[in-house]
């Protein structure tokens, strides 16, 4: 029977903590590749999702307190938003995760990408691009997919992964390339300060061999400093103007629609099926990250036919002449900010669900300029409402708020309200958790809701 030998150490019992996606992924492949290797399930939560018991029988099963007792395994793989500080009593040799355990283990080059915004779409357009012509690339990580698994990819020749800040914390990735789309306030309800945060993003240039550089946020520049860069990349500065502040082998940049790579016209906007602020700023990022990797051609066939992702401005559909759109994966209030800011006219918003902690500052002048109504639900409703009636702007305005307990009752007062020639959007500004697993599963039930209401009409 095939052994497991990870660190120079035989590996007889793995340590499970936490039940996310992508230790979901890891219990799987350890169970098809080392059957014989017994398995500790760690948990806070009393709560085991039954699919997972089903298929697979666990050696030990602690929950609670004792979750961080007892520990006896030679290698327990933390979930991304379990603190390393659990389990302090544990040294670092025994303590890995899915993202570490298969960068440590691949064989073949991997790109990564993290960013308080955008990360996944630059991840998904740069996997793309990548791929055809007897290609295969896979986007892992952060995106929602468990990476350990796809160390039996045979088919992949690159991978391009999504790492967030929590998987971050733990150790620093060896890629060949990496990028940060961009830096700002997030995930302050986990990480201890804004520097912890940033020392987390910072962790993916450490590691990397050919860094890649968004010039137009000062956060991600400071990152980059005393680095030999691959790429730098800018929406508002050209080639000089860039050169004058970084030293980099190549340079992109955008001018008259035009996206240019060392002077060299790549991609005409204007052919990209999404062309919105911060769409060709992805498209932007994903050119730089994969220079030299993939052909002209196929970077001008994705811009082509890519409609976006999931829960990202994603349109749900026209009912009664009213357009529907699921942002769900906006959990913060800047990422709301810049998805309002990519509408022309004003639009009815739904906000609300867990606080991250962050200044809605972003959020209000969002709302006040881009809002015709503002219906709020879940557990920061009433710090969202006390924000926006604590800005004169917003006040003067007049704009209508209204409040609801759950996203579907929200969704179906709206529908109510909202009359033929206007547009609905769910941007929380706030994590699903008060109330669903995952914003998919918020953006989801956004989504029948829509349906629910007006099959019922007709």
């Amino acid at each position: 029977m095939k052994e497991l030998i990870y660190r120079k150490r035989t590996i007889r019992q793995v340590g499970i903590f936490g039940l996310g996606k992508s230790n979901v992924g890891v219990i799987y492949y350890l169970k098809r590749k080392y059957p014989n290797i017994a398995i500790t399930l760690r948990q806070d939560s009393a709560r085991l999702p039954k699919d997972v018991l089903r298929a697979v029988r666990f050696d030990r099963i602690l929950l609670g307190g004792a979750s961080c007792e007892d520990v006896t395994e030679e290698l327990v793989f933390l979930s991304p938003t379990v603190k390393r500080q659990r389990l302090a009593t544990v040294e670092d040799a025994r303590i890995t995760s899915d993202a570490q355990f298969y960068l440590d283990n691949v064989t073949h080059p991997v790109l990564a990408v993290t960013g308080s915004d955008g990360k996944s779409t630059t991840t998904t357009l740069a996997s793309l691009m990548l791929s055809g012509k007897g290609r295969h690339t896979s986007a892992l990580g952060n995106i929602g997919v468990a990476m350990t698994p796809h160390l039996d990819d045979v088919r992949a020749t690159l991978a391009v992964a999504e790492l967030s800040s929590f998987q971050l914390m733990t150790f620093v990735p060896r890629t060949m390339r990496a990028l940060i789309t961009n830096i700002s306030e997030n995930h302050l309800d986990f990480h201890t300060s804004m520097d912890e945060y940033l020392g987390c993003k910072y962790r993916i240039f450490e590691g990397c061999e050919e860094p890649v550089v968004n010039c137009d946020c000062p956060l991600t520049l400071r990152g980059a400093a005393g680095r030999e860069v691959f790429c730098a990349y800018s929406m508002e500065k050209d080639e000089d103007e860039l050169a004058a502040i970084i030293n980099a082998r190549h340079y992109t940049t955008l001018r008259g629609g035009i996206i240019y790579v060392d002077s060299r016209a790549v991609l005409d906007t204007n052919e990209a099926k999404l062309r919105t602020r911060h769409n060709i700023n992805n498209l932007l990022a994903a050119i730089s990250l994969t220079h030299g990797l993939c052909d002209e051609e196929r970077v001008r066939e994705v811009a082509r036919e890519f409609s976006g992702l999931r829960h990202r401005c994603e349109y749900v559909g026209t009912f009664s002449g009213v357009e529907y759109y699921n942002s769900s994966i906006d959990s913060t209030p800047l990422r709301t900010a810049t998805t309002l800011s990519s509408f022309d006219g004003r639009l009815t918003v739904i906000l609300g669900g867990r606080s991250k902690g962050l200044d809605y500052a972003p959020l209000v002048r969002a709302i006040a300029s881009k809002a015709s109504a503002v219906y709020l639900c879940g557990e920061c409703a009433a710090d969202i409402k006390r924000a926006l009636l604590c800005d004169s702007l917003f006040t003067s305005l007049g704009i209508p708020i209204y409040e609801y307990r759950t996203l579907e009752d929200a969704t179906e007062g709206c529908a109510i309200r909202s009359r033929e020639g206007e547009r609905v959007i769910l941007s929380p500004a706030s994590t699903s958790f008060d109330a669903f697993s995952s914003f998919e599963e918020r953006g989801e039930k956004f989504k029948e809701a829509i349906r629910n209401y007006y099959y019922k009409r007709t």
